[in-house]
């Protein structure tokens, strides 16, 4: 374990600066010669940007920045860190809001932005296989402009936002409602594991055609979820869907909580949308960039309390798309909630609905700070969910509610999400920051939540309330990947 030298700043904008391996000359020379001078980073001020992110995680300063271009770079860092026994932290676009990418043990940040290759579209077989930098807005450009007939799922992040770690962290995208979450698109995979082998999963283990995780034994689960503690994903086939030549989005407002999340799970079961999310007051204020000083923490009476959108498609007909649009109409009636066409509610909902959506407000609203928890569950307790979260927001006056679900697999299960806008250079709110987000954590597990893309404290919270011997079991496994403990080491407080 890499030993702390010092920490900086008061509690709440704390920066820990980890001790200096003692061959770091040698180190930084064989780093040069892997990559070239132009992508080895070890100077503070180049380190510093790497070392924390918009959450209220603690910042840790790496020791080295290397942006490898191949698998083989990869590969050879892997080696290098293996031998001596120095942490690495796979990067993309550090964009995520669980502190995934900072290094809490120091050693080697890999920037993975120069892997961004697409490298094959199998139109035929609906799938992709892509590097590991690539970004939404590389994928959806690429499509638009080389396979217009075709479309991937889009993120509610940047459009810089990396595919990768996305779909390995499980992601929300906008075919949640009909799939699941990001993982359900992986269909295989390359990685540099910790040792320095490089492996493939899926179908392309054996085939050249990278069409499916089936039949093999699935191995892709020991990269999902993982943080980035079992290896460094070089490549990953990403399924793809027709483009549908019918689209449509629908929208509710209403302050009918109870009859809004009965709609949610009607609409879910009658597998008819792409899309299901829930938004909460607070959070379309924030969305539409409302100044934090208007969007506050109390509600204006004029706003609707439960904003529903759906997003729904037909791949042959404009029949198709009506007959959803009939069952979508016959459900709000039936809960007395108002249905309008999203292009009918104001420029300031619509223009966030293109994909990549870039929420640009919440990255402005806090100012600065953004995290949150995320948790998935069944969606029969998405309104107790709703209410334990508001509930945690009301002992914490300071922050607006920023609540949203979605559903999943068509009602198999949700998820329920609470966002976090602070202001980072405030330490008090930073602390109180953190506290919101255990006493969020501990609410949501009571009722059955299980959070995700979890830094380590709530990881910890996690693995103490699962079965004694998954804790075990995962030790087994990453201690077995990786003996000496180099990939993002700490995560899931392994």
């Amino acid at each position: 374990m890499v030993e702390i030298e010092k920490t900086v700043g008061e509690e709440g904008k704390e920066l820990v600066i980890h001790k200096k391996i003692p061959n770091h000359g040698a180190v930084l020379k064989e780093l040069i010669d892997i990559v070239g001078e132009d992508y080895v980073m070890d100077g503070s001020a180049s380190l510093f940007v790497y070392s924390g992110d918009m959450t209220e995680n603690v910042a840790h300063m790496p020791e080295f920045v290397v942006a490898p271009i191949t698998a083989d770079e990869v590969q050879k860092i892997i080696l290098l860190a293996n031998r001596e026994k120095i942490p690495v932290v796979p990067f993309v676009s550090g964009s995520n809001l669980g502190g995934l990418a900072i290094p809490l043990e120091g050693g080697i940040i890999v920037d993975l932005k120069r892997m961004n290759k697409i490298l094959e579209v199998n139109e035929r077989d609906l799938y992709a296989i892509i590097e590991a930098g690539v970004t939404f807005a590389d994928i959806k450009d690429y499509l638009d402009k080389n396979h217009p007939n075709l479309v991937y799922t889009y993120t509610y992040a940047t459009p810089a936002a990396g595919v990768v770690p996305n779909a390995l962290l499980e992601g929300l995208v906008t075919l949640s409602a009909k799939y699941g979450a990001t993982v359900a698109f992986i269909n295989g995979l390359e990685a540099v594991l910790p040792t320095g082998e490089i492996v493939k999963v899926g179908s392309c283990a054996t085939s050249k055609y990278w069409f499916s995780r089936n039949p093999l034994p699935d191995l892709v689960g020991l990269f999902t979820s993982w943080q980035g503690m079992t290896g460094i994903v070089t490549k990953l086939a990403i399924q793809l869907d027709p483009k549908p030549a019918y689209t449509g989005i629908k929208m509710i407002m209403s302050d009918e909580v109870h009859e809004s999340f009965q709609l949610m799970e009607e609409l879910g079961r009658a597998q008819i949308l792409d899309n299901l999310i829930m938004f909460n007051w607070g959070l379309v204020l924030a969305v539409i960039q409302m100044p934090r000083e208007v969007a506050g923490s109390e509600k204006d009476e004029a706003s609707p309390t439960i904003y529903l959108e759906m997003d729904y498609s037909a791949i042959n007909t404009i029949k198709e798309l009506e007959a959803k649009e009939e069952i979508i109409e016959t459900l709000a009636k039936k809960y007395e909630c108002g249905l309008w066409d999203y292009k009918d509610v104001g420029d300031g909902i619509t223009k966030v609905l293109d994909v990549p959506m870039t929420f640009a407000g919440l990255f402005t609203h806090g100012p600065g700070g953004l995290t949150w928890i995320g948790a998935y569950g069944p969606c029969s307790q998405y309104e107790t969910a709703y209410n334990v979260a508001n509930e945690v927001f009301s002992r914490h006056p300071r922050f607006t509610p920023w609540l949203y679900a979605k559903t999943f697999k068509h009602g198999h299960f949700g998820a329920m999400r609470t966002l976090i806008g602070f202001d980072r250079s405030n330490a008090e709110e930073v602390r109180e920051t953190r506290e919101l987000m255990r006493e969020m954590a501990k609410g949501l597990m009571d009722i059955g939540y299980i959070p995700y893309k979890t830094p380590v404290e709530i990881s910890e919270m996690v693995l103490k309330r699962s079965d004694p011997n998954f804790a075990l079991f995962m030790k087994k496994i990453k201690n077995a990947l990786d003996p000496n403990r180099i990939m993002n080491p700490g995560r899931w407080g392994l």
